[in-house]
């Protein structure tokens, strides 16, 4: 049985696309039958098995997908080839497009962005006003806020230590600060002589590559 169908006398428009509101035909986990959720544009924006929903004002929009168990809610938005899934979170003001991933329990939220082949998965939380694009992947513990550097600097728990924004130029992981280009330049020495395996060294280039464009916003 479907868990829920459109409701064709309930729509909003996005851009060239109708949306409709999502109800609720059964109970399944925290909505009821009857529940109205948010706005999607068709059946393959929203998984009928598990518990994906869409909360509140939230819209699935174009060719996006959404399933498992994952959530979305308050004003979030998934668009394009996005694919959200597992118990992934996407909540507040977040926008997730082109053909990023959302997996595992991997949470979004503030006016974070997230496009282009970003993979995002295990336990990242990415917030603030962090924009990722490109072939980024985040996986692990990491944690991303990012923004106007006054509010709120970069966090990110890397494959050893700490990497922390401590100035609008310059981070610090474990005990060594210096610019982030200098980082990017010595990350493979540094990394050796800490006696990080190759895929420590990797991991520590993937994160550095996601702090250049975001610390130097406040140059």
């Amino acid at each position: 049985m479907k868990k829920y169908k459109l409701d064709k006398k309930d729509t909003i428009k996005h851009g060239h696309q109708t949306l409709y509101r999502v109800v609720a035909l059964r109970d399944f986990g925290d909505v009821k039958q009857g529940d109205r959720g948010g706005y999607i544009f068709s059946e393959d924006n929203l998984s009928q098995w598990g518990t994906c929903w869409v909360y509140d004002k939230a819209i699935i929009t174009d060719m996006a997908s959404f399933r498992d168990d994952a959530l979305i809610t308050e004003s979030a938005k998934i668009r394009e080839n996005a694919r959200i899934s597992c118990e992934a979170r996407i909540r507040d003001r977040a926008v997730i497009s082109g053909k990023a991933k959302v997996q595992d329990n991997a949470m979004i939220y503030g006016k974070a962005q997230v496009s282009g082949n970003v993979l995002v998965r295990d336990r990242v939380r990415i917030c603030g006003n962090a924009l990722l694009n490109g072939n980024t992947m985040l996986s692990g513990l990491t944690f991303l806020n990012a923004g106007v550097w006054e509010k709120s600097p970069i966090q990110i728990q890397g494959p050893r230590d700490w990497i922390h924004q401590i100035s609008p130029t310059h981070v610090a992981i474990g005990d060594m600060a210096m610019h982030v280009d200098d980082w990017l330049e010595e990350y493979k020495a540094i990394g050796a002589k800490r006696k990080y395996s190759p895929e420590e060294v990797e991991e520590l280039g993937i994160y550095l590559n996601v702090c250049k464009p975001l610390v130097q916003k406040g140059e």
